[in-house]
């Protein structure tokens, strides 16, 4: 059986932050594999498509929202961000399961890429589309 490890009376003072963990908050703001970047560890690859036909090739696709907020309705606050990118994973799901509803706002998703780190496990062709 585990045994549940006890906070000390120090991190509970803290609301149950450590030194150790606050270091690690604020240093993962700051990395390119952790933190806000085309080149977080978990990023993806999206072909999108505007409503007036213009494609951008999209590796990150929180990241890339927040950069152009200006091209959807909305301010740059975390909410809308998230709103926005909710609605290209919706065209995703939809695209697979074969759904109604392939647009967000006159947007369309024509390719995606799920592999995590695709320059990784592709050196030869870091190409996703």
């Amino acid at each position: 059986m585990l045994q549940k490890q006890k906070i000390s009376s120090y991190a509970k003072a803290r609301g149950g932050y450590t030194d150790n963990l606050c270091k690690g908050a604020a240093a993962t703001k700051t990395s390119e594999k952790a933190g806000r970047s085309e080149k977080n560890s978990s990023a993806k690859t999206f072909l999108l498509v505007a409503p007036d036909r213009r494609q951008f090739e999209v590796t990150n696709l929180h990241h890339w929202v927040r950069n152009h907020i200006d091209m959807f309705d909305g301010d740059g606050t975390d909410k809308n961000v998230d709103r926005i990118c909710h609605g290209f994973y919706t065209i995703k799901r939809n695209i697979k399961n074969n759904f109604r509803g392939q647009t967000y706002k006159g947007w369309t998703l024509y390719a995606w890429d799920d592999r995590k780190n695709f320059e990784k496990i592709n050196k030869k062709s870091p190409e996703p589309f």
